[in-house]
């Protein structure tokens, strides 16, 4: 086996254990490509051998809190043509991909206010982030927010979610989801763009740059009205070398910030048979280091509050 293909293996392993519900999938994948030759025999180098995961290192700087974990998928997808997910996600949800109503599907209509929660499916954002050794882990929101490179944290409520823009290049494809947020309340940086946050996500893939979950699957996984708290870095607008963005401005108003969640900072109030309590989209609120359990039913508004509270600098 190559090193590329040994590397794909321990990836998905550290996502899904070898006798897990993803494990077969991911066997007849591989099998797939190198059968039709899309990936050669273990004696023969792979092509385009880490075309997307170059780029991506390009995406982020040295220093990114995101820097690994963005890369995670991009590098599987260099492999085998499947691309995660921010910031960027894991290999594939559990079962391959999704079905449901068409991709465009529009959000329900939003109005701003209170709401109750309702559960929030965070499968749809796929698995990356579930190796630690990827990015910094910090030990609290606080911590976290006051991060030199962490450029945006606030609070708000989902509008819904849109198609986003789609790198390309050499045959590979990431494509994005755009999460569009009234924001509530505004920790660090801009208060949003005309009161609302355009948050940046890919499309976990299951392959042949496919997406698993649809625009119409993220709609229906967070509903609109969801409170939510994002902890975030600035998009680049310019594509690396050798890659393309299709349609950059897809997703948001024409100029407006684009945002990418850090793994640990995007989070969202769901609700719970007790009311309701704060899950994470890509790390599980529960493994993360305990300054982070703090008040938990309080929610998004508590969490905010105490971030308030704490004074983050810009």
């Amino acid at each position: 086996m190559t090193d590329e293909l040994h590397l794909l293996d321990r990836l998905g392993t550290q996502l899904d254990p070898p006798d897990g519900p993803s494990a077969a999938l991911r066997s007849r994948v591989m099998a797939e490509f190198v059968a039709d030759g899309t990936l050669p025999h273990a004696t023969t180098p792979l092509p385009r051998r880490g075309a997307l995961a170059s780029w991506m290192r390009q995406l982020r700087s040295p220093e990114s809190t995101t820097r690994s974990w963005w890369l995670l998928p991009g590098l599987a997808a260099a492999v085998a043509a499947v691309l995660a997910g921010p910031f960027i996600v894991g290999l594939w949800p559990e079962g391959g991909p999704r079905t449901g109503p068409a991709p465009d599907s529009a959000p329900a209509t939003f109005a701003p206010g209170a709401t109750a929660a309702r559960a929030v499916d965070t499968s749809v954002f796929g698995k990356a982030g579930s190796d630690r050794s990827d990015y910094m882990v910090f030990k609290s929101p606080e911590t976290l927010a006051a991060d030199k490179n962490v450029t945006a944290v606030f609070a708000g409520q989902v509008v819904g979610f849109t198609q986003g823009r789609a790198l390309s290049g050499d045959g590979l494809e990431q494509k994005h989801v755009v999460m569009k947020v009234s924001v509530s309340k505004a920790i660090k940086g801009p208060d949003g763009d005309g009161g609302f946050a355009y948050v940046e996500m890919p499309q976990p893939i299951c392959a042949r740059n496919v997406p698993c979950s649809t625009v119409a699957d993220f709609n229906k996984a967070v509903p609109t009205g969801t409170k939510v708290m994002v902890f975030g870095e600035d998009a680049t607008e310019v594509a690396p070398a050798g890659g393309r963005f299709s349609n950059n401005q897809a997703g948001r108003p024409a100029d407006a910030r684009l945002i990418q969640p850090t793994p640990q900072g995007l989070l969202f109030e769901s609700a719970t048979a007790e009311g309701s309590t704060i899950v994470g989209a890509y790390e599980k609120v529960e493994d993360m280091p305990i300054g982070w359990h703090k008040d938990l039913p309080a929610g998004i508004n508590g969490l905010a509050t105490r971030l308030k509270a704490a004074q983050i600098d810009n």
